[in-house]
């Protein structure tokens, strides 16, 4: 699949927030920073991402391999606050890949064009009246990559994806937040997310997926998946196990003073060291 953005970003980018959201509160600090460290199973520093904010919005991700910047993107914002450019630099500092985003009198994501040095590819999105989005993507030469459809439930979420009549992906939600995932591949997946009924969202850590399309509650889903939408929504993820009860993992969070969350460390199940940790600062 075409992803605009790759899986190892999403999991530094973190997501989503909901145009309803009973659980968060308007932020008084604004996002700065958010530096992730990743850790192999024995505790050693495997990588570094650094993503900077600017009202709240992503502006700039930067990523390490050891000390080396391995990669760099930059962000660019219309005038309705939704992500019009993206710029991928190299090592080199050179540009490597640019995607230019397109959207329609109300908002809807509609057309993504990503070039590159060695290629290029067009996405495309209908949305039709009958709660369904088509999304088609065709290489420079006019070829068919892919085309999915994502189907819309009664209460304006998107809940299924399918390829002709196969479900690609799947989900059920609870009020907001993604109950279940199922990726129905070769060997079909069913992750179960939990979340903190406890602590109250503060802040707009939660919210980084979907301030880069300004809030809209589908444009980030129909560009990432339901995955973004899963690692952070209304509330705090704290578990995720896949139905087999493989792929087990916990999350932990600590708060400031105000309630604002500070750091997040993701660990495997039965591991004694964190594969994640993120730092987050505010002003």
């Amino acid at each position: 699949m075409y992803k605009i953005f790759p899986l190892f970003f999403l999991v530094f980018l973190l997501a989503a927030c909901s145009e309803d959201d009973d659980t968060s509160t308007n932020a008084n600090k604004n996002l700065v920073s958010a530096i992730a460290y990743q850790y192999s199973a024995n505790g050693t520093l495997t990588g570094r991402s650094e993503n900077y904010y600017q009202d709240n919005k992503l502006a700039q991700s930067l990523f390490y391999i050891g000390e080396h910047l391995s990669s760099k993107r930059v962000f660019e914002y219309g005038i309705d606050n939704q992500i019009s450019q993206l710029k991928i630099y190299d090592m080199s500092g050179n540009v490597s890949g640019t995607s230019n985003y397109q959207y329609d009198s109300l908002g809807r994501l509609t057309e993504i064009v990503f070039t590159s040095n060695d290629h290029s590819h067009t996405t495309m999105y209908n949305h039709s009246e009958n709660n369904i989005i088509t999304r088609t993507t065709t290489s420079s030469t006019g070829n068919v990559l892919e085309q999915w459809t994502y189907h819309i439930n009664s209460s304006g979420k998107i809940y299924k994806i399918t390829e002709g009549d196969n479900i690609v992906q799947e989900v059920a939600y609870i009020g907001n937040n993604i109950a279940w995932l199922t990726y129905n591949s070769a060997e079909p997946t069913t992750i179960n997310y939990t979340y903190d009924d406890e602590n109250e969202v503060k802040g707009e850590y939660l919210h980084t997926a979907r301030n880069l399309m300004n809030n809209h509650p589908h444009n980030h889903i129909i560009n990432m998946g339901f995955l973004s939408a899963a690692l952070g929504s209304d509330k705090y993820l704290i578990h995720q196990v896949n139905s087999d009860g493989s792929n087990e993992s916990t999350f932990e969070y600590n708060f400031d003073a105000e309630g604002y969350p500070i750091e997040k460390r993701d660990y495997f199940e039965g591991s004694t060291h964190p594969r994640l940790i993120i730092n987050i600062a505010y002003e």
